[in-house]
């Protein structure tokens, strides 16, 4: 094999690869075993016809033709290699040359490789974290919350106010014809819900127990009913049970019955709560932080965005559709049906984010391979240990190394890297 041009416009290179004669008869020797196995001549058993009498049989062009495809497909494979080209797509434009007995064959084609990417400024790039610490106003909000995930319903003489549940018998009609999801007898409603539309509430507010009403209700064309919106509603109403809302006391006692005695005190559950918070108050900061160095980096660099990688990163986000609504009984076909969109138009759909994936994977390879970054054998085996505790021996970590994909991970691992780097040296404040 001899590769007689390498030539690189963008991200295309086009390449001429001379063949030489062994790597055509290995082919041929292949195409052989193949055929003759299933190869039928008077006179001998499948797999076991002689070379010579099987290309009397059948002629030799046959095993020339797929001899030549073999060698060109071995040989493409080596020229890549040699080459040190990192290919994203199957090869374009492919022209074999005319055969000549003993001299060979020549091919061409044109090959799309990860493209070169000239970095802007990487080192020192200016970007805000937000707080690590907990919003008491969080805080606050989920106590609160656990007080109304605790709260009763008692049965009052008072009139119905904001948050009673109030039991009704109701006929509803419009245009003087019963609408029947309306018309029932002890009906429930919240009050302060807007189930029935704010105007409801208020015709109910202040009711109690035996009292009857009669009004009408122009509900608003964008109504989240559709079948009442833009109408008017003629409401004839009984009120009958009206149940209070009671909310428990943030106290001791609450503490312990919300968190199943894991707490004594109110005291104990704030500062969970506020831990708990602040963890997740300094995941997002830094998720953002990263988020925002890899946009500042990919809006400083130059570089061409290959379709070929933008369409594989679509394949895989469709993958991930695919395998998501199979463990639900469902399938793309149905998904797609059911958002009214044809296969074209989710691709379209999909392609801005893949764009921006496929541009922050070409910014941070630009960064490891300036930076001259690597996931070392120690590097994989502590994240290994990390996400699986039980791989505490180098023969378990070996064990989980051969089921994943060690490329793709390793990747992962140099990517984090990257990004590690980059927050070491922006100017974060």
């Amino acid at each position: 094999m001899k590769v007689l041009k390498n030539k690189k416009k963008g991200y295309t290179v086009s390449l001429e690869i001379e063949i030489h004669q062994p790597a055509i008869d290995t082919g041929m020797d292949k195409a052989f075993k193949d055929v003759s196995k299933t190869a039928k001549i008077p006179g001998f058993r499948q797999g076991k016809i002689p070379r010579n009498i099987f290309e009397k049989h059948y002629g030799k062009a046959m095993l020339l033709q797929e001899g030549i495809s073999d060698a060109v497909n071995a040989t493409y494979g080596d020229a890549i290699r040699e080459l040190d080209l990192d290919v994203i797509d199957f090869p374009k434009n492919v022209s074999v040359g005319e055969y000549k007995e003993n001299k060979g064959v020549t091919f061409s084609c044109d090959v799309d490789v990860r493209p070169d990417v000239k970095l802007g400024k990487y080192k020192g790039i200016k970007a805000t974290k937000d707080a690590d610490t907990a919003d008491s106003n969080k805080v606050d909000e989920q106590l609160n919350q656990l007080r109304e995930n605790f709260a009763e319903y008692k049965e009052t003489d008072a009139a119905a106010g904001n948050d009673d549940l109030v039991s009704l018998n109701s006929i509803a009609t419009i245009d003087g014809e019963p609408y029947e999801q309306w018309t029932r007898e002890s009906l429930t409603v919240k009050v302060g819900l807007k189930n029935f539309g704010e105007d409801f509430d208020t015709e109910i507010t202040g009711s109690k127990k035996g009292d009857k009403k009669s009004f009408a209700i122009t509900y608003a064309d964008d109504f989240s009913n559709s079948a009442v919106a833009g109408k008017t509603v003629q409401f004839e109403v009984e009120i009958g049970d009206i149940k209070e809302k009671y909310t428990p006391e943030l106290d001791d006692a609450l503490a312990k019955k919300v968190s199943n005695d894991q707490f004594d005190t109110v005291d104990a559950l704030r500062a969970d709560i506020t831990e708990k918070l602040t963890t997740q108050a300094k995941q997002k900061s830094e998720e953002k932080l990263r988020a925002d160095l890899i946009e500042a980096l990919v809006a400083d660099a130059k570089m061409d965005v290959p379709d070929a990688m933008v369409q594989s990163e679509i394949d895989y986000d469709i993958r991930q559709y695919e395998q998501q609504l199979k463990q639900s009984g469902g399938s793309i076909k149905q998904y797609l049906g059911m958002i009214g969109q044809s296969q074209e138009q989710f691709r379209e759909q999909l392609k801005e984010a893949a764009s921006k994936r496929v541009k922050s994977d070409l910014a941070l390879s630009a960064v490891i391979t300036k930076e001259n970054l690597e996931a070392t054998d120690d590097d994989i085996k502590k994240e290994i240990q990390t996400l699986l505790p039980t791989a505490d021996t180098d023969e378990k970590v070996a064990a989980e190394m051969a089921k994943i994909n060690l490329d793709g991970f390793t990747r992962m691992l140099t990517q984090r890297k990257a990004v590690e780097f980059l927050i070491e040296k922006a100017k974060i404040s």
